[in-house]
């Protein structure tokens, strides 16, 4: 008998066979690793577990959690909850576009948001991030992200993307990122992203302050999204010649978000860590999945423009070649 169950990763809705459930298997749709779970006997299975684990959410906290966990089967069981305003549905549709990459309709739905609530700063602080990670328009983001502060100054997630965005500008300003962080943590001082972005911020000049924060970040991590973090962390340790360190917090990472990004600096650990348990499956494993990344993304310049140095150092580490330099 047939079932279907949703990928964690991109959502997709799968149909399998009963006599697959809990084998490993591979999603059609993103090609990511993914576990054969069966939902047939309760279609909120995943939304009943994640009330078990973080109660006392409200539905609007929740399903923007849920979002962010990727688990859309119990962030689409929310999404019609009668206790959501209009104006939170909207947003968690954008933030639904978001999660999923889908750029362009996640700014659309978001400049469609500005009008429909114009004095909202929820719509500008969206698609602040939207334009910023979707189309890399810096400039744009941070006058979006200035006038979502405008409208309000409390907002945290406004000066959490505006410090972001400053990371990213050609000539990054530090200062100014680091001011927004603590703007954020000013406003909320146990805001785990403001941490993990003064780590980044810390990591440009001061190896044990960055790893400070970011370890500030993952103490914090109710809801086990701190991978930005922990990779922070894995490049610190890596820096210092902690290997085993760093691909142990990369692993925790990976195990949050199996991001194409994370494999690729496992794989630049694991070139480097010559006494690697397991070293040569592991960096082929972490190939496999930046190729994989690459059929699911091919718009995406820098994973694309990274690949054949990539490719290099793990075929020379494959190779086990002592003699060359890479």
């Amino acid at each position: 008998m047939n079932f279907t169950f949703f990928c964690k990763h991109c959502g997709q809705k799968i149909e399998a066979d009963e006599k697959w459930i809990g084998r490993d298997g591979e999603c059609p749709s993103c090609g990511k690793a993914i576990v054969i779970l069966s939902c047939i006997d309760d279609p909120h299975a995943e939304l009943k577990e994640h009330i078990r684990k973080y109660p006392g959410l409200s539905n609007y906290q929740r399903t923007r959690v849920c979002l962010k966990q990727k688990k859309y089967s119990a962030a689409a069981d929310l999404m019609n909850s009668p206790d959501l305003s209009p104006e939170q549905r909207f947003e968690l549709e954008i933030q639904y576009y978001f999660e999923h990459q889908n750029w362009e309709t996640a700014r659309d739905r978001a400049r469609v948001f500005i009008k429909t609530y114009p004095q909202s700063p929820v719509g500008y602080r969206w698609l602040a991030e939207i334009i910023d990670d979707g189309f890399h328009e810096r400039e744009e983001s941070l006058s979006l992200s200035t006038k979502a502060i405008e409208f309000d100054p409390n907002y945290t997630e406004a000066y959490i993307v505006r410090g972001n965005t400053k990371r990213w500008l050609d000539e990054p300003d530090f200062i100014g990122a680091r001011r927004d962080y603590r703007a954020a943590l000013k406003i909320d001082p146990e805001n785990m992203l403001a941490y993990s972005g003064l780590g980044w911020v810390y990591l440009e000049e001061d190896n044990e302050k960055a790893l400070r924060y970011f370890k500030e970040c993952i103490t914090r991590d109710t809801f086990h999204l701190s991978y930005g973090a922990l990779q922070g962390a894995a490049m610190v340790a890596w820096r210092v010649g902690e290997f085993a360190q760093a691909i142990k917090w990369l692993d925790s990472a990976i195990e949050i978000a199996p991001e194409w990004y994370l494999y690729q600096t496992k794989a630049c650990v694991l070139h480097e860590f010559r006494g690697a348990p397991d070293r040569q499956k592991s960096i082929a494993d972490a190939f496999r999945n930046i190729c994989k990344a690459v059929a699911v993304y091919p718009e995406d310049a820098e994973l694309r423009d990274n690949l054949p140095s990539l490719a290099y150092k793990i075929l020379r580490t494959l190779r086990q070649d002592e003699d060359i330099d890479s």
